[in-house]
């Protein structure tokens, strides 16, 4: 056997062993399924390279198809558990399984069924609200949107009113969507409130005002490094991409 040779086969043993670790120490960090665990701890030199190509250069396709299953398998008991026996909480929960799996026509629908038994929730009409939004239905969205706002305009951390300032951007009332957006700023200063505004003040001719907006979103919180992770950096790269363009 060659020196070369000698020295490759540890090494690259070594090299399987590190990452077969940090494979292990990754699906118990992320607190994944049992059977990505089985999976990386039975097959290595499979579960390695797709365990890398899976999650740091495609963002999780297999997980969220897995999730995706399981909510559709859930979607399915719980319309049997309400054919059974109509309990709200069940309605409930299958409302939020919908909004989870992006089937918003039938999470209106479920959610129809509610308000028709309580006009006066906030939670059902703001929900509503975002369902007919995402339909591209921004008048009846903009109305049931309008009821919580009314009601509690710092509804839900203010998303009330970032939602109606969506749906009336879509009306055209773009007054009225600024109006709204400063409104909830000045309750409470979240990253998509500010990029909101910036991108509708962008889109209508008002640079400096926008320009400002997205430098306060970014310079806010300069010295926190755990504020721009997860949700808030996605606001912030979005914040980033505007002031380039």
């Amino acid at each position: 056997m060659s020196i070369p040779l000698l020295f490759l086969i540890p090494t690259t043993f070594l090299a399987l062993l590190v990452l077969w670790t940090w494979a292990l120490i990754e699906t118990l960090r992320r607190e994944q399924s049992y059977w990505w665990l089985l999976f990386v701890l039975f097959l290595p030199p499979v579960a390695i390279p797709v365990y890398f190509v899976n999650f740091f250069l495609l963002n999780d396709p297999i997980g969220k198809e897995i999730e995706r299953i399981r909510l559709l398998a859930k979607a399915d008991r719980l319309r049997e558990q309400i054919a059974e026996s109509d309990i709200l909480a069940r309605r409930e929960e299958l409302y939020r399984v919908l909004i989870d799996l992006e089937k918003w026509q039938q999470a209106v629908e479920e959610l129809g069924i509610l308000v028709d038994r309580d006009d006066t929730s906030l939670r059902y009409q703001l929900d509503l609200g975002r369902c007919l939004l995402q339909l591209e239905k921004p008048q009846n969205a903009a109305a049931h949107l309008r009821f919580v706002v009314d009601s509690e305009p710092r509804y839900s951390q203010g998303d009330a009113r970032l939602f109606l300032a969506l749906a009336l951007e879509q009306i055209g009332d773009v007054e009225g969507a600024i109006f709204e957006l400063r409104e909830a700023i000045s309750y409470l200063e979240r990253p998509r409130f500010l990029y909101e505004l910036a991108r509708i003040q962008m889109a209508n001719g008002q640079e400096q005002e926008a320009q400002a907006m997205l430098r306060r979103l970014l310079e806010s919180h300069r010295d926190d490094a755990d504020f721009f992770a997860g949700t808030n950096r996605k606001w912030a790269n979005a914040a980033r991409k505007l002031l380039r363009d």
